[in-house]
């Protein structure tokens, strides 16, 4: 069976390992291997909870089709609102660019730094904490999205070397570097490079 890749599947895979209900553990592990959909799998998981412990309610035909409507109408709403999150999630700032016809060396130019600090930045080996919001928004300018996607893109886990293997085969990340840090140290950064993004902190 393939690995699960959209939210879709995520949240039927787990629906599918816990056919009788929700089950904290596997929750939990499913949690781990899929960090960037941690906020929808204890959303599902607890509207599930809600539903399972609610009772079944005496109803004429009537209002058992009136309830179903309203039950219909509710999923419908919720699948949107999720649809929403992930079209507007970014899963890769260089893929991303690459949809809107930017290689990562276009990108690293427009956004006045190196190839080698981008790629820095996409692993999200920088503190998100750290990374100042004129940043952000610069990129979020290039490539055309939400400054708040860019921004959450930043807070999820460190991707490691190897991201393809489940997450107990990962080989171990080195802790994230400070934003300014990053800067001085990157050696294919131009002194006027690093003074630019070091500025971006100011701002």
């Amino acid at each position: 069976m393939n690995r699960p890749e959209s939210l879709e599947e995520v949240l039927e895979g787990y629906a599918v390992e816990t056919p009788k209900g929700n089950d904290p553990e596997v929750l939990q592990e499913w949690i781990r291997e899929y960090p960037e959909f941690a906020d929808e799998l204890m959303d599902f998981a607890a509207t599930r909870s809600r539903i399972d412990h609610m009772p079944d309610p005496v109803l004429s035909p009537e209002d058992e089709g009136a309830a179903r409507s309203r039950g219909a109408a509710a999923m419908k709403s919720v699948l949107g609102e999720l649809a929403d999150r992930e079209s507007s999630r970014i899963s890769d700032l260089i893929k991303t660019a690459e949809e809107k016809g930017l290689d990562r060396t276009v990108l690293a130019m427009k956004l006045d730094m190196s190839v080698t600090f981008l790629l820095k930045l996409n692993r999200r080996a920088i503190k998100a904490a750290s990374i100042p919001q004129g940043l952000v928004e610069k990129i979020s300018t290039e490539l055309g999205v939400a400054a708040e996607s860019v921004r959450t893109y930043f807070e999820l886990p460190q991707r490691a070397a190897g991201s393809e293997f489940k997450a107990s085969d990962r080989p171990e990340s080195p802790d994230q570097e400070d934003f300014a840090k990053a800067v001085e140290l990157d050696l294919h950064l131009s002194p006027g490079q690093k003074d630019s993004l070091l500025k971006l902190q100011k701002t």
